[in-house]
C-alpha cells in the first residue's frame, strides 16, 4: 500500500497528469468570438485560445432554438384559442363533475350509514334530489306567477 501510494496509485486509480485527456490543465473553459461576431463556448482542449469553431457550428446554432421557441408560442397559442372557443363545454363538464361529487359524496354517506349497495344509495340520493327540486317548484310557482303578472302590468 505504502509502494502504491508513493506512485499515486490508490485503489487502482491513477493520478492526473498534464497529458491526460482528463486533465484540468487542459480542459478550460473559454469564452470567444465566433464568425459572426456571437459568443460562444469553447473548450480548450489541446488548441489555443484564439482558434474559432467552424463556420457551420457558429451559424446554424440559433435555428434549432428559435423553432423550439416558435413551437412553443404556436403551442401555448392554440391552447388559448380551443380553451376560449370550448369555454361552454368546459363549464358545463365542470359542472357535471361538482354534481357526481356531490352525489357521490351523499351516497356514500348512505352507504356507509345504512349498508345499501352503492348503486342503491346513488338511485336514493338521485330520487331525494329530484323530489326536493319538484317541492320547490309546487310551492315557490305561485309567488313566482304573482311576480310575473306583477311585472307584466308594470312593463
Amino acid at each position: 500500500m505504502q509502494r502504491a501510494a508513493a506512485r499515486g496509485v490508490v485503489f487502482g486509480r491513477r493520478p492526473k497528469t498534464a497529458g491526460s485527456p482528463r486533465s484540468p490543465a487542459l480542459k478550460q473553459r473559454a469564452w470567444g468570438r465566433g464568425e459572426a461576431g456571437m459568443r460562444i463556448n469553447c473548450v480548450a482542449s489541446r488548441t489555443t485560445m484564439n482558434d474559432t469553431p467552424p463556420p457551420s457550428a457558429v451559424q446554424g446554432a440559433w435555428l434549432p432554438r428559435f423553432l423550439q421557441a416558435v413551437g412553443i408560442v404556436v403551442g401555448v397559442g392554440i391552447a388559448i384559442l380551443v380553451v376560449w372557443k370550448a369555454a361552454e363545454v368546459l363549464l358545463l363538464a365542470f359542472g357535471g363533475a361538482l354534481l357526481a361529487l356531490l352525489l357521490r359524496g351523499a351516497a356514500g354517506w348512505i352507504h356507509e350509514r345504512t349498508k345499501l349497495p352503492m348503486g342503491l344509495s346513488l338511485t336514493f340520493v338521485g330520487l331525494l334530489l329530484l323530489s326536493a327540486l319538484t317541492a320547490a317548484v309546487y310551492f315557490l310557482s305561485p309567488m313566482i306567477g304573482r311576480q310575473v303578472q306583477e311585472l307584466k302590468v308594470t312593463v
